[in-house]
């Protein structure tokens, strides 16, 4: 899949940008894909790790002794013995030279010349926070080893399709097989298939919009272009995991057939959710909880969480980091128009059922399900044009 959307310039990983040949990258990935599809499973992540270690510097060069040079520092942090919010802001800390640094020191050329970087880079600011909380929240006998740390930092789907993904340490270990399954493997190789075909929409569906005249048509060939952008690296990785042995979910269940802004957001890009709600959702939760109700305490935690892990995080931090220009990037996402929509778009998740007990759905009928589909559809893509359109497209 790789290479043929390497020779239509649709490559979404990272060997267009790689300072060595690319069959010299898929040789290695491939001869590491078959080592595993026979090793015993016990033996895997250390021939992953392998082929990662061999991996980066061909396609960082030189700048892959600062990736390493951050996972040992993670893997370290998450095991000193000082508070986890210390730790926590020491790897943000240490995250962030790397992008501040860029953007300070480097031109425009030599920004250009180190996206290599940033886009791998990216991937590591959840994981590390993840590494941290999760080995914090591990019973001491359960703690899994350094070997395994580094696995999880330095695997090998984000070398070669880069992500922003949250998957945790916990679900990546639980997603391993100890075998490799047919089914699993043409899950992959499924999953991988419709990358291809959405990387191909994503950068084909924007030109068509332009020239389509009716503009409701546009807009929906629009969101179908973004839709599609939004997905297809997602995909490619965890198809990649799939075919290395671990059976990971896509990270969408079929979003636009959720009936309600909560559901939705259990069903779009639930890595993020899982994420939000882990790392800061609980955590905020039992402290808000103190002297406030707990329909208050779960609405205010609720808003705090979405806005650091994915507004600030997740939708603004990264695409900052890896812009020559970061002013442009914050303007953008900080856009009076966008962020309105944004909160509306929050409101609905979170009000609804924030502090209150769920109930057993009484049984709908069948256009009643679809006229909530309807609805639920008809005002998301008013809230997504609100967002990613704008005042100055409208």
């Amino acid at each position: 899949m790789l290479v043929v959307l390497d020779r239509r310039e649709l490559d979404v990983s990272m060997l267009r940008m790689a300072r060595a040949p690319a069959p010299l990258i898929y040789g290695i990935v491939a001869a590491a894909a078959a080592a595993c599809a026979f090793a015993a499973a016990a033996r895997r992540r250390a021939i992953l790790l392998g082929a990662s270690l061999v991996v980066a510097p061909l396609v960082l060069g030189a700048w892959a002794l600062v990736l390493f040079a951050y996972a040992a520092s993670v893997i370290a942090i998450a095991r000193a013995r000082i508070r986890v919010i210390a730790r926590v802001a020491v790897a943000g800390a240490l995250w962030v030279a790397v992008p501040v640094a860029r953007r300070l020191w480097l031109d425009g050329v030599a920004q250009a010349d180190t996206i290599a970087l940033a886009i791998v880079w990216a991937g590591q600011l959840y994981s590390a926070f993840y590494l941290i909380i999760e080995r914090e929240r591990e019973e001491p006998a359960l703690r899994q080893s350094a070997l395994a740390d580094a696995f999880y930092l330095l695997a090998l789907p984000r070398l070669v399709a880069p992500f922003f993904q949250p998957i945790s340490p916990r679900q990546l270990a639980r997603r391993e097989r100890t075998g490799m399954p047919f089914r699993m493997i043409w899950r992959g190789a499924g999953l991988a298939g419709y990358a291809a075909l959405s990387a191909a929409l994503a950068w084909t569906l924007d030109d068509v919009a332009r020239h389509i005249a009716p503009w409701p048509l546009a807009m929906a060939v629009r969101f179908c272009g973004l839709y599609a952008r939004a997905t297809y690296t997602i995909f490619t990785a965890v198809a990649m995991f799939r075919l290395l042995g671990y059976n990971m979910p896509s990270g969408f269940r079929q979003p636009f057939l959720s009936r309600s802004f909560a559901e939705f957001f259990r069903r779009y890009n639930y890595y993020v959710r899982g994420a939000v709600l882990s790392l800061f959702y609980f955590p905020l939760l039992g402290r808000l909880r103190i002297g406030r109700s707990p329909r208050a305490a779960t609405i205010l935690a609720a808003y705090i969480a979405i806005l650091a892990g994915s507004f600030l995080l997740h939708d603004l931090l990264v695409p900052m980091s890896l812009a020559i220009e970061p002013s442009s990037v914050a303007g953008h996402y900080l856009d009076p128009v966008r962020v309105t929509g944004m909160l509306a778009l929050w409101t609905l998740i979170i009000v609804p059922t924030a502090g209150i007990a769920p109930r057993r759905a009484p049984p709908r009928s069948r256009a009643r399900t679809i006229l909530s589909i309807a609805a639920f559809n008809a005002v998301y893509f008013v809230l997504w044009y609100a967002q990613h359109v704008g005042r100055g497209h409208r």
